[in-house]
């Protein structure tokens, strides 16, 4: 056929942001039109195999000779003062040859349409121009909550939920708390007794704060309507959190929680602190008459009221109600399903306090409650028992992104679970930032035992070093694409336009590695919990001591962030018998010349970093030399509407 450069598409939801959701198919504004030769997409890129992988990056010119990519045209596309065609609009980039589309950039706009209102020299014949960038998944990964419990709170997706940070002072008589779920939009309101003010208290109280301090007599409630939309549930989970500033003298008592038929009447449940610290549970039905009750009495405590803080958790799940007070519990027969009701925090005869008030309109699995549950009581975190792939999915939909089968066929993690007494992850990952740091600590980046990149079609991929030689991912980690020089071309081999050859990296060499991993020594409660090294001493391969011998011990310490020997252990070997010796050499240039070439052509438009390479050169006045096990570590592919190249690094993962 005749050749002709791939046609690129650009389109850019303009009107969207990085948080506002998938943008539909109306929402994407086409620019492509507009495209000004030559456009520029860089795939995630680094310098060497011990450093993570920089953010992909799309840059393109476009024509504004009519300034509607001006910001400051208010008939604009772009007007900035509507809010249109703002740093994280989504942008996609597509190129379409030979009657095929691919996706070759996915990402957020990260410039504010540079160039726009510059004016061209009189006379100068080029159109007026801006510059788009954007940036990949790397770079905007999304926001993660700044608190342990609200990364588990927005992993578990709540449909309403009141972390108490209401934006005033204080909240008086009808004024709302704001719901921060992203799933309804109504809060709280408080009802109060003449002059009564609830006020955001912030002392440190399990590491969450605000808690809201309300008076005596007042109450929080949130109407049916919003916390059941649908009307009647037949599972549903409530908790918050509880405590008192005094104990309860006699004839005093507290509701904690409570649903009542709307706008007030008979009772559906209740949880009730007494005049004697224990906690009352009752279920009734819909005429008001007890089916259930029992109380729950702490197990290590004189009582609830004592002014220690504590986790409630109330549950409905085909019939039945379990309740959690503190930790300890209570099961109660219940209706089929909830009616339609009013959630109420208070009325109590002492001042309380409520915090992280929260609603699911389904039964949480045991194993979600547990883990809540050890975050609170000073265990092992929210995300004890997870294994690899558990804890990227935590995070994914800590950040609000649904897990799904897209997401998770990018997780090449072989050694995702192993059988230490029950306890695979701690949650000592901390509270990272960003959704890519997240990544990286789960999987270990660089050297230290995987990599995170962001693929074409804007989702992050997560490598565990044990995936380059599981054979699972052959496609990607150890079938070549080959590549080779006029000279030496063969049947199924691609054209290469020339090479800058680098040396065998002896700084790469690792010979020792220290796993710091994280051990129980004490049950507690609280348990501690202790990071103890592992250091295999020898390899598989070509043995740690002989690589000692030749070029001294060089050590690689890195820090697990989880628990046990068995998997660090694993992961450490895998290094060594990657790393003891010198990585083949590779290029520090690949220079691609696409143009008329069909196979290079379609290659250019779908790989990805780290995609497995073999090349082949003819040294000056040599003989064709072949390198292999190689990996792309970056790659910048140029387009013009007559022409495609593209330079990029190879060497070893």
């Amino acid at each position: 056929m005749t050749w002709f450069a791939p046609r690129p598409t650009l389109k850019v939801a303009l009107e969207h942001g990085r948080f506002t959701g998938e943008p539909g198919a109306l929402d994407w504004t086409d620019l492509s039109d507009r495209i000004i030769d030559p456009w520029i997409v860089d795939l995630c890129s680094r310098d060497s195999a011990r450093d993570d992988f920089r953010p992909g990056q799309l840059t393109v010119t476009l024509d504004n000779s009519d300034r509607a990519l001006d910001p400051t045209n208010a008939s604009g596309l772009v007007y900035a003062a509507s809010g249109y065609g703002l740093p994280g609009c989504p942008v996609t980039f597509d190129l379409t040859y030979d009657g095929t589309t691919e996706r070759r950039f996915t990402g957020y706009l990260t410039g504010g349409w540079e160039g726009a209102g510059t004016p061209r020299v009189a006379g100068d014949p080029r159109p007026a121009t801006v510059t788009l960038t954007a940036m990949d998944r790397l770079a905007w990964s999304g926001d993660l909550p700044n608190s342990a419990w609200a990364c588990a709170t927005k992993a578990l997706w709540p449909d309403w939920w009141l972390p108490m940070d209401p934006p005033n002072a204080v909240i008086g008589d009808g004024q709302e708390v704001p719901d921060r779920s992203g799933t309804t939009s109504s809060g709280a309101v408080l009802s109060t007794s003449p002059g009564g003010l609830a006020r955001p208290d912030g002392a440190e109280v399990g590491g969450w704060v605000p808690w809201l301090k309300v008076p005596p007599d007042a109450y929080l409630t949130s109407e049916a309507a919003d916390i059941m939309p649908d009307g009647d549930e037949t599972d549903l989970t409530c908790w918050c959190w509880w405590t008192t500033k005094t104990e309860h003298s006699p004839g005093e008592e507290s509701v904690v929680m409570r649903m009542v038929y709307p706008g007030g009447g008979n009772t559906r449940w209740e949880i009730v602190v007494d005049e004697d610290g224990i906690a009352q549970v009752a279920t009734y039905d819909a005429g008001g008459t007890l089916i259930d009750s029992d109380s729950i009495s702490p197990t290590y405590l004189a009582r609830w009221d004592n002014t220690g803080q504590h986790l409630v958790v109330a549950r409905f799940d085909g019939g039945t109600m379990d309740v959690w007070f503190g930790g300890d519990t209570a099961t109660l027969t219940a209706t089929s399903d909830v009616y339609e009701s009013d959630l109420i925090c208070g009325p109590s005869d002492v001042i309380c306090w409520w915090d992280e008030v929260t609603l699911w309109r389904r039964a949480l699995a045991d194993v979600e409650i547990a883990s809540v549950l050890l975050a609170a009581g000073g265990y092992l975190g929210q995300w004890f028992g997870q294994a690899y792939t558990d804890r990227l999915g935590s995070w994914l939909e800590a950040a609000g992104i649904a897990v799904t089968v897209d997401w998770t066929d990018r997780w090449r993690v072989p050694i995702d679970d192993t059988d230490v007494s029950g306890f695979v992850s701690l949650g000592a990952a901390g509270l990272p930032g960003d959704l890519a740091t997240a990544y990286r600590r789960t999987v270990g980046s660089g050297a230290q035992g995987g990599a995170v990149t962001c693929d074409r079609d804007g989702f992050l991929v997560a490598r565990d070093v044990t995936a380059l030689t599981a054979g699972t991912w052959d496609d990607t980690y150890a079938t070549a694409a080959k590549f080779s020089d006029a000279v030496t071309l063969g049947s199924g081999v691609m054209r290469h336009a020339g090479v800058v050859r680098s040396s065998g990296d002896e700084d790469g060499v690792i010979n020792r590695v220290e796993g710091q991993f994280w051990y129980v020594t004490d049950l507690g409660p609280p348990m501690a919990l202790h990071q103890l090294p592992f250091s295999p001493e020898s390899t598989t391969t070509v043995g740690g001591r002989l690589s000692r011998e030749q070029y001294g011990t060089r050590t690689l310490s890195f820090t697990s962030e989880r628990y046990g020997w068995e998997e660090t252990g694993a992961r450490c070997q895998a290094i060594l018998d990657r790393c003891a010796w010198p990585a083949v050499e590779g290029f520090d240039v690949l220079a691609i010349d696409a143009t008329a070439l069909d196979d290079e052509t379609a290659w250019l438009m779908t790989v990805e970093a780290e995609q497995a390479l073999e090349v082949t050169y003819t040294p000056h006045g040599g003989s064709a030399t072949t390198v292999g096990d190689l990996h792309l570590q970056g790659l910048r592919i140029v387009g013009t509407t007559t022409t495609l190249t593209a330079q990029g690094r190879a060497f070893r993962s």
